[in-house]
């Protein structure tokens, strides 16, 4: 990012394309949000997330409990009738820093896109 002069926008992010709860084999893919499109040199990717209704659940804790959050999340929307894809089956959007708060302190997204 400083090489190229790139400045993020917002919170960095972990799109979890595929999640297996039975084998806890996630795919991923570490995204940092930039203002417009850059020219970037592979393995790196410059994308867009496709537009999509949502369902936030946000957790306030050590990084290590995060599990407990996504399976909230997937039982609070099912609970709520709220249909979501599987693919992808959503993100984590990081609210704050680890090396400036404490570990109880830290705030995390979990974004599940909605049918």
């Amino acid at each position: 990012f400083k090489e190229k002069n790139i400045s993020a926008v917002g919170a960095p992010i972990t799109l979890y394309e595929s999640m297996d709860m039975e084998t806890s084999i996630c795919k991923v893919r570490n995204l940092f949000p930039v203002e417009n499109p850059v020219a970037v040199e592979a393995p790196f990717i410059c994308d867009s997330i496709a537009e999509s209704k949502t369902y936030v659940v946000k957790h306030v804790g050590d990084y290590q409990f995060i599990g407990n959050a996504w399976s909230y999340a997937m039982f609070s929307a099912r609970h709520n009738k709220v249909k979501i894809k599987k693919m992808p089956a959503g993100f984590e959007a990081y609210l704050n820093n680890p090396h400036e708060v404490s570990t109880e302190h830290l705030e995390t997204e979990i974004v599940l896109f909605a049918k």
